[in-house]
């Protein structure tokens, strides 16, 4: 491998590792609003009768896991991860502790290999 080719390499695996590490922080992120959702807003609806909460917590919820899912489609055909670790991935993400558990999982090696 010439030294162009070895940057062109270097320059995806860092780009690859960057999408990677904003994919694991929406992962956190969406994972904090599942928790908001089931240990705040849904306790409030129904012993506090405050709808609104659930209302206004799962919409962002909602909104944070589509770009979840959407984050995950690109690391699948950008990054070619196996389509099993893409299914893993999205069990992971309606499970509470799913997506830190997903994190841990594939961290320290390569998703796609």
């Amino acid at each position: 491998m010439n030294a162009m080719d070895e940057t062109a390499h270097s320059r995806r695996r860092s780009a690859g590792d960057v999408m990677e590490r904003r994919f694991h922080r929406m992962g956190r992120i969406e994972g904090v609003s599942l928790l908001v959702l089931l240990l705040v807003a849904m306790p409030l609806k129904y012993l506090a009768h405050q709808p609104l909460a659930v209302t206004v917590v799962g919409s962002v919820h909602g909104l944070l896991w589509v770009i979840y899912m959407l984050m995950l489609a690109q690391l699948w055909v950008r990054l070619k991860w196996p389509f099993s670790t893409v299914v893993l991935a999205g069990v992971a993400s309606v499970l509470p502790f799913g997506p830190w558990w997903f994190e841990r999982r594939v961290s320290g090696s390569a998703a796609g290999s």
